[in-house]
């Protein structure tokens, strides 16, 4: 059981809290490339952990990210013009560059005040599709988390942008636990579509209560979920299922294989407000349609989230989906054979977490052994705040992580059959095992 105390260490993300300061420490999604699709791109606001920073794309190519008020009197850099080599306050015109260099300052003569000042910026890397910048102190800055798609071509993978209005623990929740797929995702997972057509979602369907075991890491934990399937002789085996936790926010599930999977990267806009980077990855897909379609399955498509107001551009629309209008749950469906009368998949995930409030007292849950999985992260992200409250390296920091190698996969486990071997990284399974 956690406390009141516990739970708000956990869930506060304000500057000034330790899992503000932890956080930092990791590389974080601010953005996506093709917000930006040329050169010269209008700058964009992104919010993170409760402060401001701006995203541009330079005459060079190059992105930048700086604090979003200018260092001279506040203006909102947001409001910038983005000219040759920079970004142009409107206020005074202060030019800074993606470093934060002051590159022109019309209203002063002397060129020792650019020397003097300097606007905060951040490393950024792009990737995949994807926009990462390092917030915590430049002398602790980690190397980049390379994961393995993050290099696929275009048409193997998708990205979409998802508001929640809760805190990020609550989204982490329901993209780790597996025990709620065979419940929650039940439309999703029974209905004829192409991507259910295969076996994997038909042995998420037969059995409701999967056990878990954990696998702790220098990154986070592996979790596995066996779930009993029966032959059509009768006879019965487990098979096992595997997800990833990274620390702070990385989740990763559903894959057969090293190089297919669905992937999250959970960025806290403030404590009361997350942003999901989520999508799907598969070495195997050769056509733009392939995504798409897997994009439609989850409703992650942008008519389906810009109609519900789960989309950045309408997360803060008057008829957003919300408790006010009880996130427009179609009961006439649900008479009608559907069981949530919610858009399946992912829109349910984000519907239920916002149904909890924005910050759930965890001091009322009570928890039953398939809850293991997410109070082990919850474990992780305390201690994660702790040691960086009190100067040690956290986890995922101590030492190197080959990440492109942290993957997931799923297998048939008979008795006596180890299911570390069967579906884990080798060079995970080689290392001594670490306390979960």
């Amino acid at each position: 059981m956690m406390t009141r105390e516990d739970n708000d260490f956990l869930c506060r993300v304000e500057p000034g809290t330790p899992m503000n300061a932890a956080f930092k420490r990791y590389w974080l999604v601010a953005g996506l490339s093709r917000d930006f699709p040329q050169a010269n791109s209008d700058p964009r606001r992104s919010t993170m952990l409760g402060e401001d920073y701006v995203l541009f794309r330079d005459s060079n190519d190059k992105i930048g990210c700086l604090r979003e008020l200018c260092c001279h009197r506040g203006a909102s850099l947001c409001l910038g013009r983005i000219e040759e080599g920079g970004l142009r306050c409107i206020f005074h015109g202060w030019k800074f560059d993606v470093d934060g260099t002051i590159i022109d300052m019309p209203n002063a003569t002397d060129d020792r005040f650019k020397q003097r000042y300097r606007q905060p910026a951040f490393p950024v890397v792009e990737r995949g599709g994807l926009i990462f910048v390092y917030l915590g102190p430049r002398e602790e800055q980690p190397p980049f988390p390379n994961w393995r798609w993050l290099d696929f071509a275009p048409e193997q993978y998708f990205i979409a942008p998802v508001i929640y209005n809760t805190n990020y623990i609550q989204a982490i929740d329901g993209g780790a636990d597996s025990s709620h797929l065979t419940t929650l995702h039940q439309d999703a997972l029974t209905r004829q579509h192409p991507v259910t057509d295969n076996n994997a979602f038909r042995r998420i369907m037969a059995d409701a209560a999967p056990r878990f075991d954990t696998y702790a890491t220098e990154f986070g934990q592996f979790s596995a979920a066996f779930r009993t399937i029966t032959r059509p002789d009768g006879s019965t085996y487990e098979t096992c299922k595997t997800s990833v936790f990274a620390a702070p926010s990385t989740v990763i599930t559903n894959g057969a294989y090293p190089d297919q999977g669905t992937f999250a990267f959970f960025t806290p806009i403030d404590s009361y407000r997350t942003i999901g980077y989520l999508g799907n990855y598969d070495s195997a897909w050769t056509t733009p349609e392939e995504p798409l379609a897997a994009m439609r399955f989850m409703s992650l498509d942008p008519e389906t989230l810009d109609r519900l107001g789960f989309s950045p551009e309408t997360c803060d629309s008057p008829g957003r989906a919300s408790r006010d209008n009880n996130w427009y749950q179609d009961r006439e469906g649900m008479r009608n054979g559907r069981f949530t009368g919610m858009p399946p998949f992912i829109p349910e995930d984000i519907i239920v977490a916002e149904s909890m409030g924005a910050i759930y007292d965890r001091t009322q849950e009570n928890l039953i052994p398939a809850d293991q999985v997410v109070v082990r992260i919850r474990r992780i992200l305390m201690d994660m705040a702790r040691d960086v409250q009190e100067g040690r390296k956290p986890i995922g920091l101590r030492s190197p992580v080959d990440y492109s190698n942290v993957y997931v996969g799923e297998g048939a486990v008979e008795k006596g059959q180890s299911w570390q071997k069967i579906t884990l990284p080798e060079e995970f399974v080689q290392r001594e095992r670490l306390e979960a």
